[in-house]
């Protein structure tokens, strides 16, 4: 059984620090949440024989 931690419409992005970015590293987190408005990212995909998440 697959394990579902998101919806298939999701994106994300692997960010290297640690629980408080904004301190630790806020010019990249910067970076990261202007590309993420702009619809970059990883997306995930949702097998087809995957029935859709419940909201």
């Amino acid at each position: 059984m697959a394990l579902k931690f998101a919806a298939a419409d999701t994106t994300f992005f692997e960010f290297a620090t640690g629980h408080f970015p904004m301190l630790s590293t806020p010019a990249e987190l910067a970076e990261v949440l202007v590309r993420a408005t702009a619809g970059e990212g990883t997306h995930l995909q949702q097998p087809a024989d995957t029935p859709p998440l419940s909201r």
